[in-house]
């Protein structure tokens, strides 16, 4: 009995440790996925500051662009058992966090619309308490509180109580969050059926279709140039294709609060990048409530370690 029971521990330590480093790999890859996220973000910000290239023209392209070169080397297979939930998740999930975000940028920039597409983690957070994924502590509610805190003094000038940035900057940056927060809960039960490629590919061309009439009619009267080509295929490929496919990947082994978690590299890569290419800086006061919400995500991070029912 001794020696059975040394060798059943000696495995169930094993196997929980090799759970450990696939949970840690899946992490990875989701912080990759958002880091990616953060420096598109900056090349978009630089096509519509330099270039005044359309954001809803920019969104038709990067998901048609990125679905073609999915469907080419996957060949994905319709979910015919799922048609309704995907549709709905393109529609409602894809193509929303995507237009919301590019127009806060083109509203606000690059390090004020990722920071604000963060509440979404706050969001998925509340959810995930009220379906039971997690029990709810004062822990949370103190994460959440300064969340909210921090949203604040980014938004608003603690001297003057003036915006710091425009009004249509801050509600489309609230929308992407509300936008970003269904996309993660929705992605992680297709996932659990289909592979994150197939949930990709499908979820961009059907969110592309829908973005066809805006974005096409705002690119008639577009001209292109090399230097545009090259930065929206940037978008496409790394900021789309890439980003969403590692983000998608890393939700078959993460809640969708770890996974939203990761996207604290997302505002720290666009802050960094849109200062060194465009020389954006923020305010005092919006540094402090960018710094309050990061500290809120990683709050949450410990709180929901401990408490996962």
């Amino acid at each position: 009995m001794g020696s059975h029971g040394a060798c059943d521990s000696f495995w169930v330590s094993k196997m929980r440790a090799a759970k450990s480093e696939s949970k840690i790999g899946a992490f990875g890859t989701a912080i990759l996925a958002t880091c990616l996220w953060g420096l598109s973000g900056t090349v978009a910000q630089i096509l519509f500051q330099k270039y005044h290239f359309p954001p809803e023209g920019l969104v038709t392209l990067r998901l048609f662009i990125a679905s073609a070169l999915l469907f080419l080397w996957f060949k994905p297979e319709w979910p015919r058992a799922h048609s309704k939930q995907m549709i709905i998740f393109g529609v409602f999930g894809i193509l929303p966090s995507q237009l919301f975000y590019f127009l806060a940028i083109n509203y606000s920039n690059v390090a004020v619309a990722t920071l604000l597409q963060l509440l979404f983690l706050p969001i998925v957070a509340t959810y995930e308490i009220l379906v039971h994924v997690y029990k709810f502590t004062l822990w949370h509610l103190a994460a959440i509180a300064l969340a909210m805190i921090g949203t604040v003094f980014l938004v608003i000038n603690g001297q003057t109580l003036e915006l710091h940035i425009t009004l249509l900057g801050f509600v489309f940056g609230t929308l992407c969050a509300v936008a970003a927060a269904y996309y993660t809960l929705a992605s992680r039960s297709l996932t659990k059926v289909y592979s994150s490629w197939t949930v990709t590919s499908w979820g961009f061309l059907i969110a592309g279709v829908f973005s066809l009439p805006v974005g096409t009619a705002s690119l008639l009267h577009e001209k292109f140039s090399i230097t545009i080509l090259a930065l929206v295929l940037f978008v496409a490929f790394f900021g789309t294709l890439l980003a969403y496919g590692l983000y998608v990947r890393s939700l078959q082994r993460l809640t969708g609060t770890e996974a939203s978690i990761a996207a604290t590299g997302e505002p720290i890569m666009a802050s960094v990048t849109s200062y060194l290419l465009l020389g954006v800086l923020l305010s005092p006061f919006q540094y402090l409530g960018g710094g309050l919400i990061l500290i809120a995500m990683f709050l949450l991070r410990n709180v929901i370690k401990r408490t996962r029912i």
